[in-house]
Formats: structure tokens, C-alpha cells, sequence
């Protein structure tokens, strides 16, 4: 058996509910093509159990499981040598019993590989089975009164189940000549249990089936023995309308009815039925000639001559040469067209005979026996006339037979070929069909173009398949591996996502969430960002840059930072480490500080108040001043030049010095004591006192008013002026005694000491020697002197060495 799908100029298409082979070119006619099949047996070879070559062959029947029978001669003109093959063998030869010879066209074979045909018995027409003889003419009619005879046996068919159907002639008076037909039954194939089915005067709608011919030899029975199709005459008065097309004892169709075109049945021809009770058949209308020939359906003409059929016209004059329908609800028919072009088709779906009908074979195709692709050189001249009669060609297992005349350029030879047919929906997985689960469903594992369900094929696969598209775009909401797209499928859905990496990682490019990295989508990615805290603050951690937050970016964080102005110079308000500029961070605030030596010590060139260290600041800088007392009065401990007060600065330093003149000078108004100047204090007044020995002895030379002492005489005048002076060079001064004020004694002579004055003295005396006139002024002098009035050293440098003072 050869089921594969060669490749090659073939006919092969695929249409919903068919995959069968061809090649399909012009309206009219195709032109030859290479067609797979197989020789099952042929004129010419012996088969196995064949006594000799086949010489002739008849009609194909097939039974249940595929398996094909047939009859014919293995040698021509010797009745003697008719055989039945069944299956791949001859399993019977007319000689197997002395009394067969002939043969008829028509038989039938079980599933269990049991047959029946119809040969002669002793040269009585008579129908024969595996079980041996089942009826003969010339014999007592079963199921009829005694008397009534057989006058032929015909027509004979089995079923599966190994039922036997055949039809007979009977004669009512034991004649030989045909008065009525009858239609027999068996289900054992054996004499035992033949029964009559139908016989001539039956009612068919009220009319009986007429004599001697009203049972037609056009019938045929469902496999499960449940229905019956057949032509009958029924007895109207006329030959114009008695023909009756009969489907399980109830006429559908009768001549000159109207039929469902609009024209009148006319009659009725090859007929065929199912275990689903749908049938087939053909026939004429009334007609016009060129279109009266016809295919029907249930009752209804589907097509007919004139049509076109998958391409192929049905020019007229058209005839219907081959009929079948089988369990799987296929149908297959043949149309011999003018010029002897013969066409065989399959129907998918009979109850769509028109829609699912495609061209199986033509007259000159060329085999391919071998499944190669490529002819071999057998062409097909002919449907054999045979094929004319009832036959049963179609399989329920996917395949049809045929009888063919196959011309090699040589010879032409007769052959039984199996032809591989893919109806897609009939649960047979055959020639190019990779499945075939029986039905429409296009989301299990065999779509209903009976090709294994893939991704990719645009229908979902329940259980398998999440989509499927049929296209191979990724980007789409289905992917090429039929699978829904999403995030982390390794691709980018148009309009849906932005990348898709394939995996979980949100440190790079693509998120897990198919979105392209960006700052802010709280995701810090790797080589890129520093940190991704999604949000805009730039007051923490993370800047909404995706940087670290960092002295210098320009933002103070808050808590760490207390300024940020994004440069690195400290002499402004914020300095680089990002801390508020302020005396004491060592770095000197332009416009604000003068210094800042980064340390609390207010004793160097920088005190802690950032100015530059300068006398009057309050603070005493080492090394450059002695004080500081940050007021510009001179009178108090350090003077406003940052020196520690001194007698000898020039400064009279208020309840320490009486007078302070700058200068060492000891006979002027101040002491380099900074006392000021007085009698007793041991230094002589130029111009104020005439001696000062530091003591108030009177006796010594100078007296306690610091007056020379003149140790010569004493001047006369006790109550003169007072201004009389000693002149004795070594006696001491004399005494006024009662003057009237004078300024100071006389002073004594060259050794002597002054005289003073005991009388009384006025504001300005001085006790100077009486008779000197000009004590008055010395007076006056001195006394200004004594307050420091003149001011006379307040030039001295500040800072210059006091004088020491001198004990007095």
C-alpha cells in the first residue's frame, strides 16, 4: 500500500475538511499529471493463489476495514477459470468446485475476508459465497409458495458483518421465464436463513412495485444493514412516470415530479447509502440534453451536466460512470465528458458536494507507483465500462479503487489501482496528512487542515499554546513561541514596553519592569548612577541627578551639610568642606574677616575675632605689645599705644603718677620719678629751688625749704623787704625777721648757706635769700613746674625704658 505524498507536478490541494492530490489547471480540462497509486492487481500477473496471469477483471468492491475483492478470468474464453480475489490473493477459482463456470460483475466482501458472487452451477445462473452454494435458478423460490421457482440470481453484495444481498427472478407456476423480481437477504450467507426483503406487487406510496421488472437492479445497502436505497418501477399506467427512487421503503424522488432545479425527474440510475442514511445517486431530468444528466444528494440534484467541477467543466454530453459514498460522509463519482475525457472526484463532505469536491484523476495521468514523485510510465485511457454498474470504490480508511485501463506505450492493460485520498475530518491520517482527529476543532493537536498543531499555525492550542498569531513579529502582544509577551520575555513589545533585557537585573540598562533606566526610577544603575532614590529632593542622600549627594554639587544636605555653593573656595560665605564660613576656620572670609588663623588664641597676629591683631583691640598680641585694654585713654595701666604705662612715657598715669614729662631731666617740674618735683625730693629745681638735700635739716647748708644757707653774717635789715642779700662770701644769709613778704631769703656768700625768709610769705615764696628781687617769678615758675604744666618731655617715644627712680 502506498500512502505517502510524492512530491513533484502533482495535484495537491489543501481545502477546509480536504487534502487530496492535484494538479488543477484551466476551466476545462487538466492536463496530465503525476498521480500516486498502487497496482493491487492486474491483467497480465499472476497474484499470489492465482492459477495462471489475470486475463480480465470487473468492478471493485471493498468492505469495512479497506480491504478491496473483485472477480474475473485467468485465461481468456475458459469460463472454468473465473476467480475471486480478496484483499492481495485469489482466495476462489471457479474450478475449486467442478460445476462453476462463468462469472458476473457484481459480488461483495465481509470484513472477515468471506465473499460472494454469482458464477453458474452446471450452467444455472446462481449466486455462491465462501460458505458454498446459496441459490440457483430453476429452484424453489425462498419465502414464496410451493411452486414458485427462481428464474435468475443477480446483483449480489455483502456486508461488513458478512449480510448477503442479492436479487432474483421468480416465475409464480415453477416456469423458466421472469414474472417478478424479488430481493433476498441472508445474514449468514447460508440457504438456512434467506429471507424475502421485497418482491413485485409491494407498495411503495400506495403503488406496487410492477412486474416483471419493478425491482431494479440498481440498489445497495447501508454497512450496518439499517438502510436501503433503490430504483423501482411502480405500476402507474405509464412508462413516463413510473420510475421511483426509494430510500428505506419510502419514495423520494419519481419520474416526472418536479425536481428541485425546476425541471422533472426522468430517471433514475447508480445509487449508493451510508450507516448515516445520507445517500447518493444519479440520473436525467426532462431536461435539455446538453444538462439533464445528474448527481444528487439527499434528494436534491447538486450537479450536473454543463457544471464546472473544481475546475473541470462537465462538457456534454456528460455522463456519470462511477458512484460511492462512505461512512465518513465522502462521496467519489466519475464523469465521462465529450471526447471520451474521463474525470474521478472526491467530496469531503457529500452534504457539500460542490464546495469540497477536487479532481482525484483523469484519462492520461500518469501513475507514480513508488511514491517518488515521478511518473512511471503507465498512463490511464480508460474508466472501464464496468465502472457503468454499482461498485462500492470508496474506503472508510482513506483511499478509493478503481478500475482502469493503464497503457505503458506498449500495451494496454486492465488493473484494480488504489488511489490514496486525504479528506481531512474523516479521523484517517493519510498520504500527506500528518493528523487526523475527525473533527473541526482547531485548538487541539490536529487543526482541521489535519496538520499537526504548531506555533505559528494562527490557532491557539488549548493547554499548549497561551496565542498564536501566525506571524514570526516578537514585538507584538504574541510571541513567535506563541507564548503572550511580557515584561522579561527578552522582547521589546511595541508600544508597551521600552526594552525588555530578559532579566530580573535593575542595575542596568533595562529595568525589570521594561522600562529603560533612567535617574529617578529608584533603580541605581551599575557604571552610571551613584545612587536613585525616585525622588526630586536634593536635600538628602541622593541628588536628583542620581549622584551621591557631596560637598561641591550645589545642594545642602540636609543634616550633613551646612552651606553647599558648588565651588572650592573658602574666602566666600560657604567653604569647600560645606560648613558656614566663620572666624576660626582658617580660612579668611573675603569682605568679612581680615585673618583667621583657625586657632582660639588671641595673643598672635590673629585674634579670635578675625581682624588682623592691632593695638586697641582688647587683646595683647606676644611679642609686638605689652597690653591692651581697648580704649585710647593713656592715663590708665597700658596707654593707646599698647604699652604698659610707664613713668618716663610721657603719660601721667592716673592715681599712680603725679606727673609724667618724658624726659630724665630731675631739675625741671617732674622727677624722672614721675613724682613731681619737690623740695626734699634731692634734686634742685633750676630755677625753683637754690638747693634740695633731700632732708629737712635746717642746719646743713640747704634748708628744709631747699634755700641756701649762708653760714657768713647776717643781713641787717630785720623788717625790710626782704630783699637783702647776704654778701659775705662765708657767712650764711641773713634773717628777715619782720619782712613783708619777700619772695626768699638772701642767698649766702661763696661758702656760706641761703638765708630765708621768717617773715611771713605769700602765696609765692619760695624761701628765697632776702634781697633778690625777681623771687616773685622764680615763684611763679616753680609752681608750675610743680603742677606739670609746662608739659615739658611729652615728646618721649612710646615705649622707651622709664628711668628708675631714684630713692629720696
Amino acid at each position: 500500500m502506498v500512502d505517502t505524498m510524492p512530491s513533484g507536478p502533482q495535484r495537491s490541494l489543501t481545502v477546509p475538511g480536504l487534502v487530496v492530490l492535484a494538479t488543477i489547471l484551466g476551466p476545462s480540462s487538466a492536463p496530465a499529471a503525476v498521480v500516486p497509486g498502487e497496482i493491487v492487481v492486474e491483467e497480465g500477473a499472476a497474484p499470489t493463489g492465482a492459477a495462471a496471469a489475470v486475463d480480465s477483471l470487473r468492478a471493485p468492491f471493498v468492505n469495512g476495514v479497506g480491504e478491496v475483492a473483485v472477480v474475473g478470468f485467468v485465461s481468456p474464453g475458459d469460463p472454468d477459470l473465473g476467480f475471486v480475489f480478496v484483499g492481495d490473493q485469489v482466495v476462489w477459482h471457479n474450478f475449486d468446485d467442478p460445476d462453476l463456470t462463468g462469472i458476473e460483475t457484481s459480488m461483495g466482501v465481509s470484513d472477515a475476508g468471506g465473499f460472494i458472487y454469482s458464477p453458474t452451477v452446471s450452467g444455472d445462473d446462481a449466486v455462491w459465497t465462501h460458505n458454498g452454494l446459496l441459490a440457483v435458478e430453476n429452484t424453489q423460490a425462498p419465502g414464496f409458495a410451493a411452486g414458485v421457482t427462481t428464474t435468475f440470481h443477480s446483483r449480489p453484495t455483502m456486508l461488513p458483518l458478512g449480510t448477503v444481498y442479492w436479487l432474483a427472478g421468480v416465475n409464480f407456476s415453477g416456469g423458466t421465464n421472469t414474472e417478478g423480481r424479488v430481493l433476498y437477504r441472508s445474514p449468514t450467507a447460508t440457504p438456512a436463513d434467506v429471507v424475502v426483503v421485497q418482491a413485485t406487487g409491494d407498495l411503495i406510496d400506495g403503488l406496487a412495485i410492477s412486474a416483471p421488472s419493478g425491482i431494479d437492479f440498481d440498489f445497495a445497502v447501508s454497512d450496518d444493514d439499517t438502510h436501503l436505497i433503490q430504483v423501482v418501477l411502480v405500476d402507474t399506467g405509464s412508462t413516463t412516470d413510473d420510475g421511483r427512487l426509494v430510500v428505506d421503503g419510502t419514495a423520494v424522488a419519481a419520474e416526472a415530479a418536479p425536481s428541485p432545479t425546476g425541471d422533472a425527474w426522468d430517471n433514475f440510475d447508480l445509487v449508493a447509502i451510508n450507516d448515516a442514511g445520507d445517500f447518493v445517486f444519479t440520473g436525467d431530468t426532462a431536461g435539455s440534453t446538453t444538462t439533464d444528466e445528474f448527481l444528487g444528494f439527499n434528494g436534491a440534484v447538486v450537479v450536473r451536466e454543463g457544471d464546472e467541477v473544481d475546475g473541470i467543466t462537465l462538457t456534454g454530453p456528460a455522463t456519470l460512470r462511477l458512484l460511492g459514498i462512505n461512512n465518513l460522509g465522502q462521496a467519489t463519482y466519475a464523469w465521462g465528458i465529450s471526447g471520451s475525457t474521463e474525470h474521478m472526484f472526491i467530496a469531503c463532505d457529500a452534504s457539500d458536494i460542490v464546495g469540497t469536491s477536487q479532481l482525484v484523476l483523469s484519462t492520461d495521468d500518469e501513475l507514480d507507483l513508488d511514491g517518488d514523485g515521478a511518473g512511471d510510465g503507465l498512463f490511464v485511457s480508460d474508466f472501464n465500462a464496468s465502472t457503468l454498474s454499482n461498485s462500492k470504490p470508496l474506503t472508510d480508511v482513506g483511499s478509493v479503487y478503481v478500475e482502469l485501463d493503464l497503457d505503458d506505450t506498449v500495451t494496454v492493460r486492465e488493473a484494480i489501482v488504489r488511489l490514496p485520498v486525504e479528506c481531512c475530518g474523516d479521523s484517517l491520517t493519510v498520504g500527506g496528512e500528518e493528523c487526523d482527529d475527525g473533527n473541526a476543532d482547531d485548538t487541539d493537536g490536529c487543526l482541521s487542515t489535519c496538520l499537526d498543531a504548531t506555533c505559528g499555525d494562527g490557532f491557539v492550542q488549548t493547554g499548549v499554546e497561551a496565542c498564536d498569531d501566525a506571524d514570526l513579529d516578537d514585538t507584538d502582544a504574541c510571541l513567535s513561541s506563541c507564548e503572550f509577551a511580557s515584561c522579561g520575555d527578552g522582547f521589546v513589545q511595541a508600544g508597551v514596553e521600552e526594552c525588555d533585557d530578559a532579566n530580573p537585573d535593575d542595575t542596568d540598562a533595562c529595568l525589570s519592569t521594561c522600562a529603560v533606566a533612567s535617574c529617578g526610577d529608584g533603580f541605581v544603575q551599575a557604571g552610571v548612577e551613584e545612587c536613585d532614590d525616585a525622588n526630586p529632593d536634593d536635600t538628602d542622600a541622593c541628588l536628583s541627578s542620581c549622584q551621591a549627594a557631596s560637598c561641591g554639587d550645589g545642594f545642602v544636605q540636609v543634616g550633613v551639610e551646612e552651606c553647599d555653593d558648588a565651588n572650592p573656595d573658602d574666602t566666600d560665605a560657604c567653604l569647600s568642606s560645606c560648613q558656614t564660613a566663620s572666624c576660626g576656620d582658617g580660612f579668611v572670609q573675603v569682605g568679612v574677616e581680615e585673618c583667621d588663623d583657625a586657632n582660639p588664641d588671641d595673643d598672635d597676629a590673629c585674634p579670635t575675632t578675625c581682624l588682623n591683631a592691632a593695638c586697641g583691640d582688647g587683646f595683647v598680641e606676644l611679642g609686638v605689645e605689652a597690653c591692651d585694654d581697648a580704649n585710647p585713654d593713656d592715663t590708665d595701666a597700658c596707654l593707646s599705644s599698647c604699652q604698659a604705662a610707664t613713668c618716663g612715657d610721657g603719660f601721667v598715669q592716673a592715681g599712680v603718677e603725679a606727673c609724667d614729662d618724658a624726659n630724665d631731666d630731675e631739675t625741671d617740674a617732674c622727677l624722672s620719678s614721675c613724682e613731681a618735683a619737690a623740695c626734699g625730693d634731692g634734686f634742685v629745681q633750676a630755677g625753683v629751688e637754690e638747693c634740695d638735700d633731700a632732708n629737712t635739716d635746717d642746719d646743713d647748708a640747704c634748708s628744709s625749704e631747699c634755700m641756701v644757707i649762708d653760714s657768713g653774717s647776717t643781713g641787717a635789715d630785720s623788717s625790710g623787704d626782704g630783699d637783702t642779700e647776704g654778701e659775705d662770701e662765708s657767712g650764711s644769709g641773713g634773717v628777715a625777721t619782720t619782712g613783708d613778704g619777700g619772695s626768699s631769703g638772701g642767698s649766702g656768700g661763696a661758702s656760706g648757706t641761703p638765708g630765708f625768709d621768717t617773715g611771713a610769705l605769700d602765696d609765692d615764696g619760695c624761701g628765697c635769700v632776702a634781697g633778690h628781687r625777681d623771687r616773685p617769678l622764680r615763684g611763679l615758675l616753680g609752681s608750675l613746674l610743680g603742677l606739670g604744666l609746662l608739659g615739658i618731655g611729652r615728646g618721649r617715644r612710646r615705649g622707651s625704658r622709664p628711668r628708675a627712680r631714684r630713692a629720696g
